[in-house]
């Protein structure tokens, strides 16, 4: 009878799906369906007739969710049949449980952009700083720098040094704070003048040397403008829609304002938009060519901003004078770095990655904030910089995401879950609306 089994079985080959008693897929929910489907970390998730919808509290214990409701940027675990086959195979999911954004101590430094109108008596102050809503109460230190007071101080384009806890509604429920006012230094002032870039003064056959890239590192002034001026035009649309309203009712005399201008230009040493720290970005060609969207696009362009507005060129230089020693300028991001245990080069190594990553997260953040207050789609933001890397044909799903994409979907499960303070916001609208497909 076995013998007959077998031989059945040869003929009529049956595809068993595994089910395990570990999660499936785990991961960042990147798309949600008009219709409730959604997909996780770029794989579809198919819902069995009788799913279990649970949820993990912050001591790992879980509990039934029949309420749940699938938004991008949230983290969950998918349990049920892993998929077999080419990449993109739906999971068939038994049981879903959700994984609560981690609460709890943060801190940072950013130019405060805007502050909501307040209603109500004796209210906490609240401001929006470094991509999050801070809410500051009257119980809460805070420093103010000479001339800067209570009534002054919490205005934008001021510094705020903050700590604070993360609440459950993505707000930071700050316990201690520092302001103070923004300035330009005098090397900051010599750096804006000499990175100027005029695309008329630049031959679109300008090339530079690799000797002289060697030594003397990129020179903007070489950069040949883009040939086209429809995209020229488009890039400059979205770019200004981007500015955030505070900088844009900065007199035009004020040092601090940035003059920002945006240019596509043809070189093939990065792909992403680069950030002067006089505003001007540029904004390279090749990292267009997978971007479609208003809202795509809106995004690297957004983070450039970002990095502009909150200096993080000039801001890194004293941290960067003193890596050595690991500790970072509490006036950068107001953290110490503890890798005092290793090698000097390899620490200052460890030490420079990780000022860059914490810079990239704040712009990341920050990008998201411009993006909303010009009425570009947020959701797209991480799909444009998974896209965006590499730079190839290959499907979404082929593409393994990069840091920077987990990031802003993690913010978007974080800060921008629906209903959250920071959706609600209505900061003045830019110049140029994203009057466009979103």
């Amino acid at each position: 009878m076995s013998k007959i089994v077998a031989l059945i079985l040869c003929l009529f080959p049956i595809t068993l799906t595994a089910q395990s008693t570990s999660p499936v897929a785990s991961g960042y929910i990147t798309v949600v369906n008009s219709d409730g489907s959604f997909a996780v970390e770029g794989t579809p998730v198919l819902s069995e007739p009788k799913i279990e919808y649970s949820v993990k509290d912050a001591k790992g214990v879980t509990g039934s969710n029949p309420s749940f409701h699938p938004f991008v940027g949230e983290f969950v675990e998918v349990f049920g049949s892993a998929p077999k086959g080419k990449a993109g195979t739906p999971i068939l999911a038994s049981r879903l449980v959700e994984l609560p954004p981690v609460l709890g101590d943060i801190h940072g430094t950013a130019i405060i952009d805007f502050v909501p109108q307040t209603e109500t008596a004796g209210a906490d102050y609240v401001v929006r700083a470094d991509g999050f809503i801070l809410r500051i109460p009257h119980t809460a230190s805070v420093k103010f720098e000479e001339p800067l007071t209570p009534q002054t101080g919490f205005r934008p384009n001021v510094w705020i040094s903050y700590h604070g806890a993360l609440q459950k509604d993505g707000t930071i429920l700050v316990s201690d704070a520092a302001l103070r006012r923004n300035t330009v230094k005098s090397y900051e002032d010599k750096l804006h003048k000499k990175k100027e870039y005029d695309p008329t003064a630049v031959s679109p056959d300008a090339n530079q040397s690799g000797v002289s890239k060697f030594f003397l590192g990129l020179d903007v002034k070489r950069f040949p403008p883009h040939q086209d001026d429809d995209l020229e035009a488009r890039i400059a649309r979205i770019g200004e829609s981007l500015v955030p309203a505070y900088q844009r009712a900065l007199p035009s005399d004020e040092p601090t304002r940035l003059n920002f201008r945006f240019h596509v230009v043809d070189v093939k040493e990065f792909n992403e938009p680069m950030a002067l720290a006089n505003g001007i970005v540029l904004v390279p060609y090749i990292g267009l060519d997978r971007l479609k969207t208003d809202s795509e696009i809106a995004t690297p362009i957004a983070i450039a901003i970002a990095i502009a507005v909150e200096k993080e060129q000039v801001r890194g230089r004293p941290a960067r004078n003193t890596l050595a020693s690991t500790a970072i300028a509490g006036d950068i991001v107001g953290i110490f770095v503890p890798f005092a245990g290793l090698p000097g080069d390899i620490a200052t190594g460890v030490a420079r990655k990780h000022l860059i990553d914490l810079q990239l997260e704040q712009a990341g953040r920050v990008a998201l904030c411009l993006m909303h207050d010009a009425g570009y789609d947020i959701r797209l933001a991480p799909v444009a910089m998974w896209l965006s890397k590499p730079i190839n044909p290959k499907p979404i799903d082929k593409i393994k995401m990069p840091p920077r994409a987990a990031y802003l979907f993690k913010s978007l499960g974080t800060i921008w879950q629906e209903g959250s303070p920071a959706t609600q916001l209505t900061p003045p609208k830019s110049v140029a609306s994203a009057q466009s497909t979103q």
